[in-house]
Parts: structure tokens; C-alpha cells; sequence
């Protein structure tokens, strides 16, 4: 997976405009209310070392936007992704990082080898989502579940893939000439 454009497409379709950063492994993001600067570790180490001057740099770059747009001035993010796992030792470091909201908010993403996970790291940059997590069951068993106070006959005939017209009859039936 490539990181870098995974990640830009995810913000892009968040509706952020991307633009190139001064490294082949950042990138720029901004919106109507924040901007930010994604970059793409090559390890943790590397995290933990350098992120400070990343995120320097960055805002040094951007200071006449700055000023000019104070309300952003608060809503300035540096998002570190990285594809290695961290130790626990470095997790504890990752986190000190996240918490540190001198000069921008901190999101730090590892472990990142797939899109789905690109996508939770950054959702605190995009619109408030739901995800609907479907737990691995069977499909037919969930769909008894839902209906169970449906009449057993309408189940059968959904399941049985009877045309809708003859389930409507069935269900107005049903309500028409509830049992006793």
C-alpha cells in the first residue's frame, strides 16, 4: 500500500484540498476551518526523533497564512503515519507526542498496512461518520432476528425470494386479520 497516497485520497474525499509538501514523503491539507501537514515516517525511530522539527518546519513555512488566518492558527494539525509496529517503550513516546499541543494538534498513525486503517487514524479529521461494524454471522439467521415479530409465513417468503407484491398482500393480511 502506498501510504502517502492512501492517505491523501482518504482527506481528499474528506473534502480537504492536498497539496504537494516541500518532502516527497508530506503533503499539505487544508479546509474552510483547519490545515495541516501529513507525513509519512519511514520507522518509529525516525518519529520520535524528528517530529518536532517536522512540524516546525511546517509552521515556519506557513506563518504569513498565519497570521493572516488567526481563527485557523488553532486548527493547525501534523498527522505522522507510519507502516512499522512501535514497541512499547516507543508507544509511550507516540503518546507524549499526541498529547504535546504545542504548535499544532498531534494525530500519530502506526502499524498502517492496510486502508481501513488510514481511514480510522485520520477520523479525527473527518466529517462525523457511523461505521457500521456487521459482526461475521450468518446473513439469513441476522435477518430472523430483525423480523421475529414479523408472522413466521411473511419470513419464509422473504427468505424464499416470493415476489414483493405477494409479501406486501401477506403482511396487509396479517395486520388486517391479526391472531387471537
Amino acid at each position: 500500500m502506498n501510504l502517502l497516497e492512501t492517505a491523501r485520497k482518504t482527506l481528499e474525499v474528506g473534502q480537504y484540498s492536498t497539496s504537494s509538501g516541500t518532502t516527497e514523503d508530506s503533503f499539505y491539507f487544508e479546509d474552510q476551518s483547519l490545515f495541516g501537514l501529513v507525513w509519512i515516517a519511514p520507522n518509529i525511530e525516525s518519529i520520535v526523533r524528528d517530529w518536532e522539527k517536522r512540524q516546525d518546519q511546517f509552521l515556519a513555512e506557513r506563518e504569513k497564512q498565519l497570521r493572516r488566518l488567526r481563527e485557523k492558527s488553532w486548527n493547525a494539525y501534523s498527522v505522522v503515519l507510519c507502516e512499522a509496529d512501535p514497541t512499547a517503550e516507543q508507544k509511550n513516546a507516540l503518546a507524549k507526542i499526541e498529547e504535546d499541543f504545542r504548535g499544532s494538534r498531534k494525530v500519530v498513525g502506526t502499524g498502517l498496512r492496510a486502508g481501513s486503517q488510514v481511514v480510522r487514524t485520520l477520523l479525527p479529521l473527518l466529517q462525523i461518520q457511523n461505521p457500521v461494524m456487521l459482526q461475521e454471522a450468518n446473513a439469513v439467521d441476522r435477518l430472523r432476528t430483525r423480523l421475529s415479530s414479523s408472522p413466521s409465513e411473511v419470513l419464509e417468503a422473504l427468505l424464499e425470494k416470493v415476489p414483493a407484491a405477494e409479501i406486501a398482500r401477506m403482511l396487509l393480511s396479517s395486520y388486517e386479520n391479526p391472531p387471537r
